[in-house]
């Protein structure tokens, strides 16, 4: 069975470091989180942490998720508490 991983950040040097070291792995299906709502890319995931509304549908049928805070969200409670429990 394949793993399924959405990447956080991955335009940032952090974030692209991670997507290439996973892409190495034809085993695995790699998304990536974007806040751009309106994507037609099959392999994006629109997440925005401002946005409950959006976790739902950017984890589904994700097993693994690479966090990697924007720096503007620092309040945890706030923003991820309620991500995680979209997991």
């Amino acid at each position: 069975m394949m793993a399924s991983y959405l990447i956080t950040g991955s335009t940032g040097n952090v974030g692209a470091a991670v997507l290439e070291h996973l892409r190495v792995d034809a085993h695995r299906h790699i998304y990536t989180a974007t806040q751009r709502k309106n994507t037609v890319d099959e392999t994006v995931r629109w997440l925005d942490f401002e946005q409950p509304d959006s976790f739902a549908a950017a984890l589904q049928q994700i097993d693994v998720v690479f966090l990697l805070r924007p720096p503007q969200l620092a309040d945890v409670a706030t923003y991820f508490a309620p991500f995680n429990c979209g997991l």
